[in-house]
């Protein structure tokens, strides 16, 4: 798994408006044969092409990642459209996918032309089920234990440094300004606390400094 978000992708992260965050989906159809078959698809209007793969548009929706009680288990469910049953054969001769592997590239539609510029994760199906409009997934992460944690966690919401702390920069006065002694470390917050370093004729450090990723697809952590 490649749990790190590339320096372009961070930056494309900090910014409260900018372009399509895209996942790319791959799964595996078929892996009785020695040519292995994939399915490559992309919920959009358009094919995309990322590190010489081409993935088309389907109808495809992923459920909120979740990890169990100790935080550390990630699952999701990943919905396709079946109403034109192009994939239920695949999924009656192949045992209900189980095992199989599931790829999940979240990339974004300015920065395609890196192959470094993704954030995988890889999922293997613990189960699948089957009605007249879609197949569900479940989804469990794929040697999990024996995956490497991510050094950082990428939070929307959130910002992880510190109050008043060196990642930070906010510095009251207890003389002039608002005269913040607490953050609630959200993006509204850290607006308000470079509005009082406006009003004491300080340089707006603030929201610059803030350490969450505002940009980032809300259902991604």
């Amino acid at each position: 798994m490649t749990y790190e978000l590339s320096e372009n992708l961070q930056r494309e992260a900090r910014r409260p408006h900018g372009g399509r965050w895209l996942e790319l989906w791959e799964i595996e159809l078929d892996a009785s044969s020695t040519a292995l078959l994939k399915l490559a698809v992309v919920n959009h209007s358009a094919p995309v092409t990322f590190a010489s793969v081409t993935y088309h548009p389907f109808p495809v929706v992923r459920g909120p990642i979740e990890w169990n009680s100790e935080g550390n288990l990630p699952r999701t469910t990943l919905s396709l459209d079946n109403r034109r049953r192009s994939l239920a054969h695949y999924l009656e001769q192949g045992h209900g996918f189980q095992d199989r592997v599931v790829t999940m590239r979240l990339v974004h539609e300015d920065w395609l032309a890196l192959a470094t510029d993704r954030f995988v994760m890889d999922w293997i199906v613990a189960g699948a089920t089957l009605t007249h409009e879609t197949i569900q997934f479940e989804l469990e992460a794929r040697a999990f234990r024996s995956s490497q944690l991510p050094h950082d966690r990428f939070m929307r919401d959130r910002c992880p440094w510190q109050f008043r702390s060196e990642e930070c920069g906010y510095e009251p006065d207890a003389t002039a300004g608002a005269n913040f002694r607490t953050c609630a470390k959200t993006l509204d917050e850290c607006v308000e606390r470079g509005d009082d370093e406006v009003a004491r004729g300080l340089p707006r450090l603030h929201p610059m400094q803030y350490g969450g990723f505002p940009a980032l697809p809300r259902r991604v952590r």
